[in-house]
């Protein structure tokens, strides 16, 4: 049997997929941009945008500037179609559910939040997130749902989309994966949360053309995902970025992991929570916009933890910058100042700065960081 046209259809498919994560990096391009980009001859970038305007993926849109004057016809820029391909991402969380349907750009386009049910069981919570999935499509019924995306608390099976262990409940290996799936006959993926949002950084933060940089989320716990030589690293079935449990205070308060002294357990959303005695996130903001002096420096006190933790990291491995996401962290505030402190503390930053900046993706980055996972393997592997 001949392989020539199964050489041709393979090498034809990652020229594809080329020109997709080209665009996806560097947003609306010209065709002879991405020619340059991809080293793809002229012809063959004409030939397969051709192709992928055909099936809705790109869309011409207008001319795009030079950056020197020239004689002649504009380039024409071509960038993704928003409204072509649809994905459900499904935040969970120690506290609470999110979901939203989110386009090939990353944006939202429905989202809905409810509180993570007291005394339930997997059978249980399981039938609340279809339930859910399915009040987000009927509410949205000319949308085309393409795949749905998970990102969890807890220890995941990334290749398997197995969640091994969601250690609040005592719940282990819930494949919620192939519920899902099996429901709604459509394809799932699942991962780490932190993992997720890292991934949904690469994909649509600011930082798409940096090939190393660490994120790292503070909510209810705090966790972190790394991207190496342009690739989220995981480094095992389940995975690595437990910042959260790097340990602080030796010998300290005893953590679900099975260590004492855990970082989660002296500056994360919930150690927040029990030291000013709140049931909300939401009232610590309101009190920091109130400028009360004990959150300001309950605050500051968190930051300082972090970033004790994070030199020790910078000092083993350095990267480029430090991204960071969740309700605690705005430009400048307190929290910031101390985390850009590390460039103070540590041997290896102060020859080489280690930029400390916010997550473009806001409140969203839970949900977009789901849908990235399914985005991500539907559209760009």
């Amino acid at each position: 049997m001949s392989r020539i046209g199964q050489n041709y259809s393979r090498v034809k498919q990652n020229n594809k997929l080329l020109i997709l994560q080209t665009l996806l990096r560097n947003n609306m391009m010209s065709r002879q941009q991405i020619a340059n980009k991809t080293k793809l001859t002229p012809a063959t970038i004409t030939n397969i945008v051709g192709e992928l305007i055909e099936e809705g993926l790109l869309i011409e849109i207008g001319d795009l500037p030079d950056q020197k004057p020239r004689a002649g016809r504009k380039s024409v820029a071509v960038d993704f179609n928003p409204n072509t391909i649809y994905v459900i991402g499904l935040h969970i969380r120690t506290d609470r559910i999110e979901l939203a349907i989110v386009n090939l750009k990353g944006q939202v386009i429905a989202d809905n939040t409810v509180k993570f049910p007291e005394n339930t069981d997997i059978q249980g919570f399981l039938d609340l997130v279809s339930k859910l999935i399915k009040e987000i499509i009927d509410q949205n019924p000319t949308i085309n749902i393409m795949a749905i995306g998970i990102g969890s608390v807890g220890l995941i099976n990334y290749k398997d989309g197995i969640i091994l262990n969601i250690h609040h409940l005592g719940w282990e290996n819930l494949d919620i994966s192939t519920f899902i799936s099996e429901k709604f006959k459509l394809p799932v993926y699942v991962d780490n949360n932190a993992r997720a949002m890292t991934l949904a950084e690469r994909m649509y933060g600011n930082n798409k053309k940096l090939e190393n940089f660490l994120f790292v989320f503070i909510g209810h716990g705090i966790g972190a995902g790394l991207v190496i030589n342009d690739d989220v690293f995981r480094g095992g079935v389940t995975g690595a970025g437990e910042l959260g449990h790097m340990s602080l205070v030796p010998n300290g308060e005893p953590c679900w992991c099975g260590n004492k002294g855990c970082l989660e357990r002296y500056a994360s959303e919930s150690f927040i929570l029990k030291e000013l005695k709140l049931s909300s996130i939401n009232e610590f903001i309101q009190l920091i916009n109130n400028k009360d002096p004990n959150a300001f420096h309950l605050l500051e006190t968190v930051g300082k933890r972090i970033s004790i933790v994070l030199t020790s990291f910078i000092n083993m491995f350095h990267v480029d910058k430090i991204i960071v996401g969740g309700n605690l962290v705005q430009k400048n505030n307190e929290l910031i100042q101390e985390l850009e402190k590390i460039n103070q503390y540590s041997f290896l930053a102060r020859k080489e700065e280690v930029q400390i900046e916010v997550s473009i993706l806001g409140e969203y980055i839970g949900v977009v960081g789901a849908a990235s996972l399914a985005l991500y393997n539907h559209v760009f592997q």
